[in-house]
């Protein structure tokens, strides 16, 4: 993922869903605090994982929120 020195890094991305990259977690903490936020990113349509809802783990470390392809895509069907 092009993370290597961010530690521990995980990516939740779906069809129409903003992409979002962790980085810097630890071990110890983190493997409920993916699992959760997982779990709001799958029932949330558009993907939104709002700061105050993420889990405590997730509050901090976020490497990207990359907007869905889909949107860009229909920006620039005509352009070429």
């Amino acid at each position: 993922m092009s993370a290597c020195n961010h530690g521990c890094v995980i990516a939740l991305q779906g069809e129409e869903k903003l992409t979002y990259l962790f980085g810097n977690l630890t071990i110890d903490d983190s493997a409920s605090a993916v699992f959760q936020c997982a779990t709001q990113y799958y029932t949330n349509l558009d993907g939104l994982l709002p700061w105050s809802e993420r889990p405590e783990a997730l509050k901090r470390g976020i490497l990207a929120k990359i907007p869905p392809l889909s949107k860009w895509a229909k920006l620039n069907l005509n352009c070429c």
